[in-house]
C-alpha cells in the first residue's frame, strides 16, 4: 500500500527542505473598507457555506464588547496592496514607508488583497449589509430566525482590521490552498483548478503541486484531468452529486461529450456506485467506437466518390451524391 505523502509548504515541495518559508514583515492593524477589500485572486473556493459564514457573524458580535478595537475578530487576516487599474502588487519597500503606506491606504485607486480569511470578509458583509446581502438564496424564515434578538451597531462593520505585508502571487496561491486545507475540504474540481493554476502560473510540477493537497504526482495529474469533463459535468462532481472516482470513470467517453453529459446524468439519477457507472461507461464506450468506425468507413466512402470512382467494368464514375450516410 503507497503511502501518502505529507502535505508540505510551496517551499519544501520546491526545494526538498522542511524549513518553514520566512514570513512576510507584517505591519501594524489598518481599518480596510469592505469596498476596497477583495479575496485572493487564487481562491479558489467556489461556494460558500452560509452556516459556516453565519456561525462566524455571530461570534463577532457576541465577542465584541471583549475585542472592541477589532470589532470581536480575533486572527486578524493578512493582506497586501494592489493597484486596482492594473493589478500592479506594491513592492516590499511600500510596507517599510509609513507616509507612503498611510497615502496607499486612503487612495481610492489602492485595493487590498486577502491572503486569507474569505469567510470572515463574507462574515464582516453579512454584518455591515444584512445576510440577504450576502445570501439571496436564503429564504426569509432563514434570516429571520438569524437575526432575532442579534443588537449591533451595522456601521462597526463596515471595515475590517487587516495586517498589510508584502506577497508574491505564489505566496498568495499557498495562503488560499492552506486556509481552505486547514477549514473546509475543498471539492476534486476546486483541487483539481487549483493544481492547474500552480501549475501554469509557477511552472511547478504535479509533484510540488500536488504535495499540498497530500497527493502523489500520479493522484495529481489524474486530479486535473477532470476539468477535462464537460462544464457541466464538473458541476456535478462541484455539488457532490459525482465522487472524483465517477469522473475519471467518464473521461474515457470524452471524445463525446454528449454521450458523457448523458451518463453522468443517468449516474446521478439512478445513484449509481463507481462500479456500476464503470459498466454503463464499458457500454457506451463499445457505442462509441462502432460510431466512430461507421463515421470512418463513410468519410472513405465520400472521398472516394468525390475523386471519381469508376467500378470495374463501367465507363463512367459513380455520382458523388450516390452514398446516403443515413442508410
Amino acid at each position: 500500500m503507497t503511502r501518502k505523502p505529507t502535505p508540505v509548504t510551496i517551499l519544501d515541495a520546491v526545494l526538498g527542505t522542511t524549513l518553514a518559508p520566512a514570513e512576510a514583515p507584517i505591519h501594524a492593524i489598518h481599518l480596510v473598507n469592505l469596498t476596497r477589500l477583495e479575496d485572493n485572486p487564487y481562491q479558489t473556493r467556489q461556494r460558500n457555506d452560509p452556516d459556516h459564514v453565519l456561525n462566524l457573524a455571530a461570534s463577532l458580535i457576541a465577542m465584541a464588547p471583549t475585542l472592541p478595537a477589532t470589532a470581536g475578530l480575533q486572527q486578524i487576516p493578512i493582506g497586501r496592496l494592489v493597484r486596482y487599474a492594473d493589478g500592479h502588487v506594491y513592492p516590499a519597500d511600500t510596507y517599510a514607508n509609513p507616509t507612503r503606506l498611510a497615502h496607499l491606504i486612503d487612495d481610492p485607486e489602492t485595493i487590498v488583497e486577502l491572503a486569507f480569511g474569505h469567510s470572515r470578509r463574507l462574515a464582516f458583509l453579512c454584518l455591515a449589509n444584512g445576510p440577504a446581502f450576502v445570501f439571496k438564496e436564503l429564504d426569509q424564515s432563514r434570516l429571520d430566525e438569524w437575526t432575532a434578538g442579534r443588537a449591533y451597531d451595522a456601521a462597526v462593520y463596515r471595515s475590517m482590521p487587516v495586517h498589510l505585508a508584502h506577497l508574491t502571487d505564489q505566496q498568495m496561491w499557498e495562503h488560499a490552498i492552506t486556509e481552505n486545507a486547514q477549514r473546509l475540504g475543498l471539492t476534486p474540481i476546486e483541487e483539481a483548478i487549483a493544481i492547474e493554476r500552480a501549475r501554469k502560473e509557477f511552472n511547478m510540477t504535479y509533484d510540488q503541486a500536488g504535495a499540498l493537497f497530500g497527493k502523489s504526482r500520479g493522484a495529481a495529474a489524474n486530479l486535473v484531468r477532470l476539468l477535462q469533463l464537460p462544464d457541466d459535468v464538473q458541476q456535478m462532481v462541484m455539488d457532490g452529486q459525482l465522487t472524483e472516482r465517477h469522473g475519471r470513470e467518464l473521461l474515457a467517453l470524452n471524445a463525446d461529450p454528449e454521450r458523457v453529459r448523458k451518463t453522468a446524468a443517468s449516474a446521478v439519477k439512478h445513484s449509481h456506485t463507481v462500479k456500476q457507472l464503470a459498466e454503463a461507461v464499458s457500454y457506451e464506450a463499445r457505442q462509441l467506437a462502432s460510431a466512430q468506425e461507421r463515421q470512418r468507413q463513410i468519410a472513405k466512402a465520400q472521398e472516394i466518390l468525390a475523386a471519381g470512382y469508376v467500378p470495374f467494368g463501367h465507363g463512367d464514375p459513380l455520382p458523388a451524391d450516390r452514398f446516403d450516410p443515413e442508410l
